[in-house]
This record gives C-alpha cells, sequence and structure tokens, in this order.
C-alpha cells in the first residue's frame, strides 16, 4: 500500500513537470508580473485610501505590511501610504478608482489567461463581461485586505489588553496569536479560491480548487518571507542598481509571486484531471 502510495505521488508530480513545460508557466509568470507592476501602484493607492476611511493610521498599516513584504520595497511605497493617510486625500478614491479600470483589468485577464491555458478553455465572454468581473475581484481583494488590516491591528490592541493579566496572559496571548494569523491564513485560502473558481472561461466548483488555493497560500508566505529576508540580509541589489534597486526587487518578488500562483493552477489540474481518470478507470 505504501509503495503504491508513493508510486501515485510520483506520477502525480511527473504529471505536474510535463504540464508545467507544456503551459510554459515562467512566460506566463513574466507576463503576470509585468501587469502586475502595471497596476501596483493603482492598486497601492486606492487600497491605502480606502484605509483612510477607517480607523487605521500609516503606522498600524506600515507595521502590518512589514511582515510580507521585503523592506526595500515598503520603503518604495512609504512616502505615498503616508502622504494618503497624513493628508486624508479623499479626492484620491476616485482618481485611483479611474486608474484601475485599466491596470486593474490588465493585470486580472492576464490571470483570466493563465487559468484558461492552464485547463485549456477557449475564452467566450465579452470584453466588458471581463472588464466587469476584473474590476469586481480587485475590488473584492482590496476589501479583503483592509480587512485583514484592520483584523491584525484590532489584534494587537487585544494582545496588549491581555498582557495586563499577567496570571493568564501568556497562554490567552499564544492562543489569540494562533488564532488571529490562522484566521488570515484563511481569508487568503478564500482569496485564491475565489480567483481560481470566477477567473476561467468555465466555472469551476470550489473543491476542485483547494489543493493549489492552499499551496499558493503556503507558497506565497514562504516565498514572501523568504526573500523578503534574504533582500534585507543578503541582497545588496542598491550597489548594483542604485535607486532603481527597489524597483528591481519589487518585479522580481512579483514574478516569484505570479510563478506560485500560477502553480497553484497547474495543481488543481493535474489533481482534478487524475481523479476523473481513476473515476473512468
Amino acid at each position: 500500500m505504501m509503495i503504491k502510495n508513493l508510486k501515485h505521488k510520483i506520477n502525480l508530480l511527473m504529471s505536474l513537470i510535463e504540464k508545467v513545460k507544456k503551459d510554459d508557466v515562467f512566460a506566463l509568470a513574466s507576463q503576470l508580473a509585468y501587469y502586475l507592476m502595471l497596476s501596483f501602484f493603482p492598486f497601492i493607492l486606492f487600497l491605502m485610501t480606502l484605509a483612510g476611511l477607517s480607523s487605521l493610521s500609516s503606522s498600524d498599516v506600515l507595521n502590518q505590511l512589514s511582515v510580507m513584504l521585503p523592506k526595500s520595497i515598503l520603503d518604495l511605497t512609504q512616502s505615498t501610504i503616508q502622504e494618503v493617510f497624513d493628508n486624508e486625500y479623499t479626492g484620491l478614491l476616485g482618481i485611483s478608482i479611474l486608474l484601475m479600470v485599466w491596470t486593474s483589468s490588465s493585470a486580472f485577464k492576464a490571470i483570466i489567461n493563465s487559468v484558461n491555458k492552464a485547463y485549456d478553455f477557449k475564452e467566450n465572454r465579452s470584453f466588458i463581461k471581463l472588464s466587469i468581473i476584473s474590476i469586481a475581484g480587485i475590488l473584492a481583494l482590496a476589501l479583503t485586505m483592509i480587512l485583514s488590516l484592520i483584523i491584525l491591528v484590532f489584534g494587537n490592541i487585544i494582545s496588549e489588553y491581555i498582557e495586563k493579566f499577567h496570571s493568564v496572559y501568556r497562554i490567552t496571548l499564544a492562543l489569540w496569536g494562533i488564532f488571529r494569523y490562522t484566521f488570515i491564513f484563511i481569508i487568503m485560502i478564500i482569496i485564491f479560491v475565489g480567483i481560481y473558481i470566477f477567473a476561467p472561461a468555465q466555472k469551476l466548483i470550489w473543491i476542485e480548487v483547494i489543493p493549489g488555493s492552499i499551496f499558493s497560500t503556503i507558497g506565497w508566505i514562504i516565498v514572501s518571507l523568504g526573500f523578503s529576508f534574504y533582500v534585507d540580509n543578503f541582497g545588496n541589489y542598491s550597489r548594483f542598481y542604485g535607486s532603481l534597486g527597489a524597483v528591481f526587487i519589487l518585479m522580481t518578488w512579483l514574478f516569484l509571486i505570479s510563478i506560485i500562483f500560477i502553480l497553484g493552477i497547474e495543481i488543481n489540474f493535474v489533481i482534478n484531471k487524475n481523479k476523473t481518470h481513476v473515476i473512468k478507470s
């Protein structure tokens, strides 16, 4: 039984490798990273403008973003974030939405193209429908990220309150920390599930996209934290690229994230194809 299971996993891995080669995943990731790069700053502007309407402060947001973003990328966006929060530019909301209509559509269409290619789906939706799906997806992503930031900041307040009760705070604080970050982990999985379901030309059911969503979530966290640690401690990009170092780091990070995202799609396809083959057999 153990040998049979091992053989099955090896076959799945070989099928995944063949699928990755066939779909030219690295080329798809390059295309996706390019469009994500174009939409990154308009999205940050829109996200921070929305966050500015809440009770969050710029320091709250920067503290939480520092966990997931390399310091160089955070430095690149820090002045924009602080300016939006400190000056309360409510008029930026309309401007950033207009910017996102084009940039987010381009980025999300690259996502749609990646999903369709993995599943060999032919795109038959109209330009208007694709644009609506793209904008709705980005808006949902922005609101989810705002909710996550609020939960993290609110969680810090609760943690400080728990610390006042010295007799029980250690266990309670540990449990609260586990719950808080588990919730964020689940939110990220839900985001990937939503994208993997609604992006392709043909609708998929949620159970079909769970494996890739879990992989993409874990991969996103590991790649972001690992790349952040490498850049902050070993990668002296500013020495070679000067002021463009932060931009190069951002592009590299987006490329790595794009690879993880597309690999999640490929994993879903290979696993579901294998299940279908087993059922037919």
